[in-house]
């Protein structure tokens, strides 16, 4: 009997095990939404773009200027089912057993691979922070901030080794300031406010239980999409002293807004060293 009974045991706990690690929460409804509040207001300042559905349940709604690829829920059957389900899907994630405790300042070129990480206070992003997938399209990502979490400028969440935005979740506590120009990858589920500063983007959704969501000229998108641009042709030639020439064509492109020039001496950490408008089907 007490060898049944510890077999017994044993299969329970490995299941048990399984769940915390490797099952992500279900989203279910607000799964569709890219931006979207429990409670309070959602305004947009700029031509933001947003994939996916945005809303509140609870709160004023302005998105003028804005590119929606997607539709909006205000105090709807849908919004409301989106609050009762994100609930739901946050209090998943309290009760996720931490795996690893890191401390409050992430980013600076950090490695992380699969886990479930807290922190035990509000905490910062600089920098870029590297998620490694170890080349489990599945590996599964959860950063639990007891706190606010902010970013620097220019900070980057960067995806390897078949990681998947689709498998990062961030649960912030307090509330999330995105730093101008960053790109952020992951779902964040907050109980505070969301803000976006000028230029910054996420490949994934801004999800809150509570707090105004605040945008300007940002983009979000919740599913992979196409580039909005065809490469024609790219060549670098060598400039004077350390300086380089970079000329590419383009076609086809839809909803552009500008190139990013960037740099990197491992592939993986890369410098933002200018940005050019986009000019339709031309030369650059």
């Amino acid at each position: 009997m007490a060898r049944t009974c510890l077999l017994v045991l044993s299969s329970v706990l490995m299941i048990f095990s399984n769940y915390v690690y490797g099952q992500a929460p279900d989203l279910a409804l607000p799964g569709d939404f890219a931006a979207f509040t429990s409670v309070g207001a959602f305004d947009n300042t700029g031509t933001t773009r947003i994939v996916g559905d945005i809303g509140t349940n609870d709160g004023a709604f302005s998105y003028t200027d804005g590119v929606l690829v997607g539709e909006s829920h205000v105090a709807d059957p849908v919004a409301d089912q989106a609050a009762t389900d994100l609930g739901l899907a946050y209090a998943d994630l309290s009760a996720r057993t931490c795996g690893s405790v890191i401390p409050v300042g992430l980013g600076n070129n950090q490695t992380l691979g699969p886990n479930v990480y807290c922190t035990g206070a509000a905490s910062t992003l600089n920098g870029t922070l590297i998620l490694d997938g170890q080349g489990d399209p599945n590996a599964l990502f959860i950063f639990k901030i007891d706190g606010a979490l902010s970013t620097g400028s220019f900070a980057n969440v960067v995806l390897i080794n078949s990681a998947s935005f689709e498998n990062v979740y961030w649960q912030i506590t307090g509330r999330f300031d995105l730093g101008e120009n960053s790109v952020f990858r992951g779902t964040v589920l907050g109980g505070g406010a969301i803000e976006l500063a000028e230029g910054a983007a996420i490949v994934g959704r801004a999800l809150t239980t509570a707090g105004e969501i605040s945008l300007n000229n940002n983009e979000i998108v919740n599913s992979e999409v196409s580039l909005p641009v065809t490469l024609i042709s790219f060549e670098v030639k060598k400039g004077e002293g350390n300086t380089a020439r970079l000329i590419w064509s383009t076609t086809a492109e839809t909803n552009s807004d500008r190139f990013e020039i960037e740099r990197s001496s491992n592939g993986k950490s890369w410098d933002r060293l200018a940005t050019v408008r986009a000019k339709g089907e031309s030369n650059s």
